[in-house]
Order: C-alpha cells, then sequence, then structure tokens
C-alpha cells in the first residue's frame, strides 16, 4: 500500500516582455490541493497581450487515483478519450476511466514468447530486429521465454542457442504487438456523463 501527504502546491509560468517602452505578459498559474483522498485544482491563465487584461479559467477538477484498481475518477472538468471514429471533446461532469499508467510494472498488452529445447547445458542470445535483448545460460532440457519487453510494432524475434560443444541452434518468430490488443483477462474502459463544454479558452467559453 501507499500513503498520501496533505498539502498545496503552485504550479506557475509567467512572462513579461517589454518592447519600445510597452510592457506585455502572460502567464500560466494551477493551484493543487492534495490529500489522501485526491488532487483538487484548477488550470488558470493571464495575459494583456492584446492591451486588455484577460482571465480565463482552464480547467477545474478533482482527481482520485486508485493505483490498486488501475482506474481514476475525474469529477469537474475533463476531456473525453478520443478513439478511431471520433474527436475528444471537453465536458464538465465525470469521468471513470482506465489508467494503466498507473501502475508502471504492470504491462496489459501482450507481449511475445519463444520456446525450445536444448540437447546440452547452453547460452541463448535473444534478438529483435537484429538487436540482444538479453544474454543467459540455461541448462538442457526445454526451456521457455515469455513476456520478451519490446516496442509496439511488428518485427522479428531471434533466438540463438548455443551449447557447450558451440553448436547452434536458430528458433525465430515473427511478432506483432499493438496498444489497440489487451492480454487474456485485461479491461479497458473510459465512462463520461456531462454536460459539452464549447469554445474551451476563448471569449465564448460557455457549457
Amino acid at each position: 500500500g501507499y500513503r498520501s501527504s496533505t498539502g498545496f502546491l503552485l504550479n506557475h509560468e509567467l512572462e513579461m516582455d517589454v518592447i519600445g517602452g510597452r510592457s506585455s505578459f502572460s502567464g500560466f498559474l494551477e493551484p493543487r490541493v492534495f490529500s489522501q483522498l485526491g488532487v483538487l485544482s484548477a488550470q488558470l491563465a493571464l495575459s494583456n497581450s492584446s492591451g486588455l487584461g484577460t482571465f480565463r479559467r482552464l480547467q477545474t477538477n478533482f482527481v482520485r487515483e486508485m493505483p490498486d484498481r488501475m482506474t481514476t475518477l475525474i469529477v469537474g472538468d475533463s476531456v473525453t478519450r478520443p478513439d478511431s471514429w471520433g474527436r475528444a471533446v471537453n465536458f464538465a461532469g465525470v469521468r471513470w476511466t482506465r489508467n494503466f499508467g498507473s501502475r508502471p510494472d504492470f504491462f496489459p498488452y501482450p507481449l511475445p514468447g519463444l520456446a525450445g529445447q536444448a540437447a546440452e547445458a547452453s547460452t541463448i542470445e535473444l534478438y529483435a530486429n537484429n538487436v540482444r535483448l538479453m544474454q543467459k545460460s540455461i541448462d538442457a532440457g526445454p526451456f521457455s521465454i515469455a513476456n520478451i519487453p519490446i516496442a509496439t510494432g511488428s518485427g522479428d524475434l531471434r533466438l540463438v542457442v548455443t551449447d557447450v560443444f558451440g553448436r547452434q541452434q536458430i528458433i525465430s518468430a515473427p511478432y506483432l504487438s499493438s496498444t489497440s490488443l489487451l492480454r487474456k483477462g485485461v479491461s479497458d474502459f473510459d465512462y463520461s456523463a456531462g454536460i459539452l463544454r464549447w469554445g474551451f479558452g476563448g471569449p465564448s467559453d460557455s457549457y
């Protein structure tokens, strides 16, 4: 498990330019209050580049991360997850989504593997697209390498098995890895409910 502290921080970025005796400034402010319940934050933009001072609220929300369930709950302003047939939209409401990024040690996508059999004690070398990923010694008998960490895309895996007498056998196979695929037993979801937000960040910003 883990424990979260309680506190406050102000993320900010301010810039001022003076040209010909005239000054202009712009900035971004993000105050955050965090506790074991989650993070309450607001994003604010400041500017007077047009000659008039403007102050715009970008997003205000409460975010609760649940790493044990690999989910995130957002209440307030958020953006829907884009898909292959639509685009992301701004809205205000409630969003509950799978967040694999909260568990860096977890691989939700299927990873390839190779198996073989060695007649003698041997050394194996694993290559992906001619780049060596690993080398280790094995005993005689069947062996397997599962969940080979590779980047998404397609290519070829090659396993070179060299026994104590210098004899080699090569095991190769193509692979395809995609973030559109999930491992067996792993599910993904993104539920959103609320009202659309139009003209985000502009003068016609409204819900």
